[in-house]
């Protein structure tokens, strides 16, 4: 075992030699004699395996997302979904920046999502596209406001929380798109839920917890370049 991380639905993800195991129930781990890590199942073409079965895994980071940052012995960095169900993304050197393929270590700032790198080669900061966020929501701020279309090809909303719920509306309050947040923020690519640009104009930002326990405004304006 070379490390271990509990994630945001109590969930215990252990890094081992041989891939990822997980415990789903850690509370009974003093009342089941015969409580036992699991293994992780992956579709990948159309094949099921285990997760990172044949990697050692060195370190587990989990983000504002709930997502899971995987650094391994020999094959770079893993951004896995929630679940281990899906793999974002694997950077290696041979297309990032990845330094080296040799990833032994990973902190993350997660004030900004700013996750920093140790390798066989140095040490590197990488920008995720995820916060940690608070319970509840607070002030929204979006930025760059005002954003240029053709120009600025995304606005990031900050001041969510997790799981986060975002309705995207016009001046006249015309649902335009639905977003989620990733820890404490949310990123809008400008487009409607259809996948069209959206025009000139002020968008406002409606967001709230699930339960509906905490809520809060934000708007942005978009201009022609």
């Amino acid at each position: 075992v070379y490390d271990v991380a509990e994630d945001k639905t109590g969930t215990i993800w252990v890094g081992t030699e041989q891939g990822i195991v997980a415990f789903f129930s850690p509370n009974t781990v003093f009342d089941d004699e015969n409580l036992k890590a699991e293994q992780i199942f992956i579709e990948q073409d159309g094949n099921v395996q285990i997760v990172l079965e044949t990697e050692r895994v060195n370190r587990i980071i989990v983000d504002g997302a709930n997502r899971k940052w995987v650094a391994t012995q020999n094959s770079g960095l893993f951004l896995y979904s929630a679940d281990f169900k899906e793999v974002i993304a694997n950077y290696t050197s041979d297309n990032s920046q990845l330094f080296s393929n040799q990833v032994s270590d990973m902190t993350m700032d997660e004030q900004n999502g700013l996750l920093y790198i140790v390798s066989s080669k140095g040490v590197q900061s990488f920008q995720t596209d995820a916060t940690e966020g608070t319970g509840f929501i607070e002030k929204i701020t979006t930025f760059p406001n005002p954003a240029r279309i053709g120009k600025d090809e995304k606005v990031v909303i900050k001041g969510l929380s997790y799981q986060a719920v975002i309705k995207v509306t016009d001046a006249t309050g015309n649902l335009v798109a639905d977003l989620d947040s990733k820890g404490g923020i949310a990123i809008w690519n400008l487009n409607n839920n259809k996948g069209q640009k959206q025009g000139p104009g002020v968008y406002y930002f409606y967001a709230s917890l699930k339960d509906g326990s905490s809520s809060n405004v934000g708007k942005v304006l978009l201009i022609a370049q």
